[in-house]
């Protein structure tokens, strides 16, 4: 994570975030919809004060999807509460949906958009949501045996807190371990 000064003398940070793990349990035969239920838990794992929580928090999450043709549809939504961590830091109760659409062409490339929209309900109404509006390119190929999927996206925040962001952009390689 890259934040730049908030205001004068801060200084920039860069760094780690909170891990946020997300475990899901399905049916063992989908149908067309395919979708899991299960446990978000967020560790306070971030290299800097200002890129984290200094929370333990935990709370369901779900996800649901459908793959009509060459398109895969679908979201994630999960909500959390902080359970542990630094008394002296805030408390945390954070939701998170991420819808997601992908649009798969030839050689492995897709057109994607797959915004993380926030509310802090901590936070006082008007500096409780993040709403990002963008999207992006990717591709999955091979470097040797090795399946990786390679993406960049760009967003806009619709609505932000104050001191949020404009825009971001944000760049992944995953490397994919498919089931043989």
């Amino acid at each position: 994570i890259y934040q730049e000064e908030r205001f004068p003398g801060e200084g920039n940070k860069f760094g780690t975030g909170d891990l946020n793990y997300q475990g899901f349990i399905s049916p063992a035969k989908p149908g067309k919809i395919i979708w899991g239920i299960g446990p978000a838990i967020v560790l306070p794992t971030h290299s800097d004060n200002r890129l984290g929580t200094n929370k333990w928090s935990v709370g369901p999450a779900a996800v649901v999807l459908t793959t009509p043709g060459k398109w895969v549809v679908g979201a994630v939504a999960q909500n959390v509460w902080s359970v542990a961590g630094n008394s002296n830091a805030p408390d945390v109760s954070a939701f998170l949906l991420q819808p997601f659409v992908n649009y798969n062409m030839e050689n492995g490339w897709y057109l994607t958009t797959n915004p993380v929209i926030t509310a802090n309900w901590e936070a006082n109404s008007s500096n409780r949501w993040t709403v990002p509006v963008g999207g992006g390119i990717g591709r999955i190929f091979r470097v040797g045996k090795q399946p990786v999927d390679m993406k960049a996206r760009f967003f806009w925040n619709a609505e932000k807190p104050d001191g949020g962001a404009d825009w971001f952009i944000q760049t992944e390689i995953k490397f994919l371990f498919p089931k043989k």
